[in-house]
């Protein structure tokens, strides 16, 4: 134990009580600390407070018996594996409210109570751990790539990119970073302890995912400059065909196994702005920030609002004469309190050190990211403001968030009714305040809500015929997401593409993962598995690459060469998506976003609590697919069951 009176005391007075209860537990076996007057007081905010809303003489209590059983070294826990009902107390002792024992198996494995090392892939059966082909090197296809290792199943990953980190890789813009608490937005298999801030900046994540791949022993298994042009799955030898263009020519690669892993916020959507070529300035999308551009004192135009610009605006604003935001849409957005802090050396300690205090530190964050907000984004058939919100606590929301933007506007008028939405919170992107308020009001940035007409040689003009003057425009105006796999083309049982499946803007797969007629393809942060109200999309990637494996497995198991989703059980769960999604926030018919298709349909996120998703996807079932053996053709397959129907 690295502690001594000097640094473990700092250290428990930045600790949350919350979760020093929960570690006392563990460390005690008394579950006094989960009862009064130790019991915490709800807190709904993103961040917690780490007083736990407890008095000043508790948590001194609280505090002071932790030092005394760390103070001379780490003690045998009194209970390591906490059983079922007793979990569930301490859950719901530590945000202060309800947690159902649904919650036990899915936090046992996400807090790392469970073993969640895969098992071997292969030693029996015709699927003998054959090679398994990964398409994309950013979050998703390095967790793939982890996991198989673990499992050793042989892959190799394709990577267009001369790095890891995939839209981390890719966006380099000023103040890049992530949104949700980077000890959730991690892997639950790779823990980082020493994150110097609560939300990372790009670089750092990079720095996170680099090291991931050399702790994995990834490194060896990819291929750099690698751009998968098409995949073809070969009928008669059960396998891919998967052509790409590298520096040195045109390479092929077969395996058994597809994963597309090519994420959706990666490839740049730049609006038909009439002109826009003829501008004589420095013109660049936000994710292809150049490396050399000077900033300063030149007059700037930034279109969009959204969550690129928030995040890159205030830093622009610091060094540029002036900025003009051209505002296409409004946007709601919530203090973060914590988003530029550094985490302290001593809790560092923490985190680092003592027992347990990380999981349960991102079981708080899981809960406030996640299921904890989803039921705040259900439609209340009884409410009586459905233009407005969607229930009393969202409504509650609205109230929250339009008072503290009249306060960081100060009370300017105009300009709030630039700003605020009049649609739910939630019915689009929830952004994060990195000083975007405070950013408006200077006198030197101007916020523009005229449509752009046109781009000159010189500027922009805006509908109302003024001509903005600019030296560099940056579009930040998002990405092609509902584009997924973008330009990649992909045929699978005879011949079929993924636009004969889904047409131009109509994804869909079996859990986001799997499509009828793709043979032992698989897709990660695929169709309707984005996580709109917040959480970790890492959640996500981890319950699909779990699935996967599962499905591989038991292949392996059942000596099956390929599994291919029934159509029957595709199409019952997009209804269900589909059904699902009427009742929620995105699908508010004021507003239109990147979440839904041209249609209105929701195809970008998950409808489901990260409860419902993990269970969905903790074990595959063998009844949802066809299953092949080795040289069996649909052929075979489409007569054997007829026989058997028939007989």
């Amino acid at each position: 134990m690295p502690f001594n009176d000097g640094s473990l005391r700092p250290a428990l007075d930045r600790a949350d009580v919350r979760v020093l209860l929960a570690v006392l537990v563990h460390l005690t076996g008394n579950r006094r600390w989960l009862e009064a007057p130790y019991r915490p007081s709800r807190d709904t905010r993103l961040i917690a407070d780490p007083s736990a809303g407890l008095p000043d003489d508790i948590q001194k209590e609280v505090r002071d018996v932790m030092f005394e059983l760390l103070r001379h070294g780490t003690p045998v826990p009194v209970i390591d594996e906490p059983p079922t009902d007793l979990f569930v107390e301490m859950m719901s002792a530590c945000l202060g409210e309800p947690v159902g024992d649904e919650y036990v198996p899915m936090m046992r494995q996400e807090m790392g109570f469970e073993d969640a090392v895969p098992s071997p892939i292969g030693s029996s059966g015709y699927v003998d751990a054959p090679r398994t082909i990964i398409v994309g090197g950013g979050l998703a296809g390095i967790a793939a790539a982890a996991r198989l290792s673990q499992a050793g199943a042989p892959y190799i990953v394709l990577e267009q990119n001369d790095g890891v980190g995939g839209t981390w890789f890719q966006n380099r813009y000023p103040d890049c970073g992530v949104d949700t608490p980077n000890h959730f937005y991690s892997y639950s298999f790779a823990p980082n302890p020493d994150w110097s801030k609560y939300f990372a900046p790009r670089e750092e994540l990079l720095a996170y995912i680099e090291r991931c791949v050399d702790d994995f022993s990834i490194r060896p298994n990819i291929r750099f400059q690698t751009s998968v042009e098409s995949a073809v799955w070969d009928e008669e030898a059960q396998e891919w065909e998967v052509e790409c263009a590298t520096p040195q020519g045109v390479r092929r690669f077969r395996g058994a196994f597809l994963i597309c892993a090519v994420g959706q916020l990666n490839r740049p959507s730049v609006p038909p702005i009439s002109g826009l070529e003829r501008f004589e300035g420095i013109s660049f999308h936000s994710s292809r920030w150049p490396r050399d551009v000077e900033l300063d004192g030149k007059r700037v135009g930034v279109v969009g609002a959204g969550a690129s610009a928030m995040q890159l605006v205030p830093r622009v604003a610091d060094v540029a004469r002036d900025l003009v935001i051209f505002q296409r849409s409004k946007q709601w957005t919530r203090p973060v309190e914590k988003y530029r802090a550094s985490v302290p050396p001593e809790l560092k300690l923490l985190f680092r050190y003592v027992p347990y205090y990380s999981a349960w530190y991102r079981f708080t964050l899981a809960w406030r990211y996640g299921d904890g907000l989803h039921r705040t984004l259900r439609r209340d058939p009884a409410w009586p403001h459905p233009e407005r919100s969607m229930n009393k606590a969202n409504d509650r929301m609205r109230e929250e968030l339009t008072a503290y933007v009249t306060a960081e506007l100060g009370g300017d008028v105009e300009l709030i009714s630039k700003v605020l939405p009049s649609y739910p919170p939630f019915a689009k992107r929830m952004l994060a305040d990195n000083g975007w308020f405070s950013t408006l009001v200077k006198s030197h940035v101007e916020l523009v809500t005229e449509p752009i007409k046109e781009v000159t040689a010189r500027g922009v003009v805006t509908a109302d015929g003024v001509h903005h003057e600019l030296d560099v425009l940056v579009l930040a105006t998002g990405f092609r997401a509902s584009e997924f796999l973008g330009e990649l083309d992909v045929r699978g049982r005879n011949g079929r593409t993924l636009l004969d499946e889904w047409g131009e803007d109509n994804a869909r797969a079996y859990l986001g993962v799997t499509i009828p007629e793709f043979p032992n393809f698989f897709v990660l942060y695929g169709p309707n598995t984005n996580l709109a109200h917040g959480g970790s999309i890492i959640f996500q990637i981890e319950c699909q690459v779990r699935y996967v494996l599962s499905l591989m497995r038991q292949m392996s198991t059942g000596g099956y060469a390929t599994a291919e989703v029934r159509r029957s059980v595709y199409d019952d769960y997009a209804m269900k998506v589909d059904a699902e999604h009427e009742e929620l926030v995105w699908s508010h018919p004021a507003v239109t976003s990147w979440y839904r298709n041209a249609r209105g349909r929701v195809i970008a996120n998950s409808p489901w609590r990260l409860v419902d998703y993990w269970e969905f996807t903790h074990q595959a079932s063998l009844d949802d697919y066809k299953l092949l053996r080795a040289g069996m053709t649909m052929k075979t397959f489409e007569d054997d069951i007829a026989r058997l129907d028939v007989s």
